[in-house]
C-alpha cells in the first residue's frame, strides 16, 4: 500500500510542476475536467456532496439545483487544488494582487490580543489564503491538518507552508502544541467542519438546523488560554481574485458549567461559518457526512 502512496506523491509533484508552468486558466480547465468527471464517477462521494448541499438549500438531494451546486463544488475544489500546487512558486507580491481583506480592523485588533488567536474556517474557497494573509503582518501561525501519506508528501506540504511562516502539524495529538503556541501569544489555524466521522468525539451543535458534531479543540483552547476564536474564509470571486473575510471574535465566557460553556462557544463559531457557506454553497467542499442523520431533512 505504501508503494501506492508514493505513486500518488509522484503524481502530485508532477501536477505541481505542471500547475506552475501552465497558464492558470488552462490549469483550471484541466482540473475542472478531472474533478467534474470524478464527481460523476465516484458515486458515494457524489451522494454525500448532494446530501450536504441539499441541507443548505432545504431541497431533495436529487433536485437539479442541488446537483448543479454539488457539481460546482467539485470543480471549485479542483481550482483550489491548482492553487495549492502553485503555492511553492508564489511570492508575496502575487498574494497582494490576488487578495482583498474584508475586516482589516477586526484582524488587527485580534492580532493585538495578548493571549493569541485561533483562526477557524470551513473547507471552503481557498483554505490557504486566510493564513497566508498573516505574512503581511510578519506573524507566524501553527496550522493543524490531517496527516498526508506518504511521509514525503507531508514533508513537502510543510516546506511549502513554511515559506509563508506557517508551521503545519498533524491533527492527531496536536492539542498540546497548539496550547503552547497560544500561551505564548501565537496564532493557530484550524479547519473545523470535519463531519460526524469523529466516533463520539466533539461537541454537539445545530448546523443549518440539524444535529451535527464539531471538534471541541477551538473551545477548549480558548478556555485554557484565553485566546479568541476568529472565524474566517477566503471567497473566490468571478474575476479570479479572493476576498478574505475576517469575522468578529468569539470569546469564551465561563459561567461555572464547563460543558455548557464549551457548547455555547462552539455553536457561536458554527453559526458564523454557516453564514459563509450559505452565501456560497458552491464553494463548500466537504465530501463526507456532516450531519448525524447523514441525510437532508428534505428526504
Amino acid at each position: 500500500m505504501m508503494l501506492g502512496w508514493y505513486v500518488i506523491y509522484g503524481i502530485v509533484r508532477l501536477g505541481a510542476r505542471l500547475a506552475q508552468i501552465l497558464p492558470i486558466n488552462r490549469a483550471y480547465d484541466i482540473a475542472g475536467f478531472v474533478f467534474g468527471w470524478s464527481f460523476q464517477l465516484w458515486s458515494t462521494k457524489r451522494r454525500h456532496t448532494q446530501e450536504n448541499v441539499a441541507r443548505i438549500l432545504d431541497q431533495h438531494p436529487d433536485h437539479p439545483a442541488v446537483q448543479q451546486l454539488a457539481h460546482d463544488a467539485w470543480r471549485n475544489f479542483g481550482k483550489y487544488m491548482v492553487e495549492f500546487l502553485r503555492m511553492p512558486a508564489m511570492q508575496p507580491a502575487d498574494l497582494a494582487q490576488l487578495v482583498t481583506v474584508q475586516g482589516v480592523p477586526i484582524l488587527e485588533r485580534a492580532l493585538a490580543h495578548p493571549q493569541g488567536v485561533i483562526f477557524v474556517q470551513a473547507h471552503f474557497g481557498n483554505m490557504d489564503l486566510p493564513s497566508t494573509v498573516l505574512s503581511r503582518y510578519n506573524r507566524a501561525a501553527v496550522v493543524a491538518a490531517d496527516s498526508l501519506k506518504p511521509p514525503a508528501m507531508m514533508r513537502w506540504a510543510k516546506r511549502t507552508r513554511a515559506r509563508w511562516n506557517l508551521d503545519l502539524v498533524p491533527n492527531k495529538g496536536c492539542l498540546p502544541i497548539l496550547q503552547k503556541t497560544l500561551e505564548a501569544g501565537g496564532l493557530v489555524g484550524l479547519a473545523v467542519d470535519v463531519g460526524v466521522h469523529q466516533k463520539g468525539k466533539g461537541i454537539g451543535v445545530k448546523f443549518f438546523g440539524e444535529d451535527s458534531t464539531f471538534p471541541a479543540g477551538p473551545a477548549l483552547l480558548a478556555q485554557r488560554t484565553n485566546a479568541v476564536i476568529v472565524p474566517t474564509c477566503a471567497i473566490r470571486q468571478p474575476n479570479g481574485r479572493f476576498t478574505v473575510v475576517v469575522d468578529e471574535p468569539v470569546v469564551f465566557q465561563f459561567t461555572g458549567d464547563l460543558a455548557h460553556d464549551l457548547q455555547v462557544v462552539t455553536q457561536k463559531m458554527v453559526h458564523r461559518l454557516e453564514a459563509f457557506i450559505r452565501a456560497h454553497p458552491e464553494q463548500w467542499y466537504i465530501f463526507r457526512p456532516v450531519w448525524r442523520s447523514g441525510r437532508s431533512s428534505s428526504l
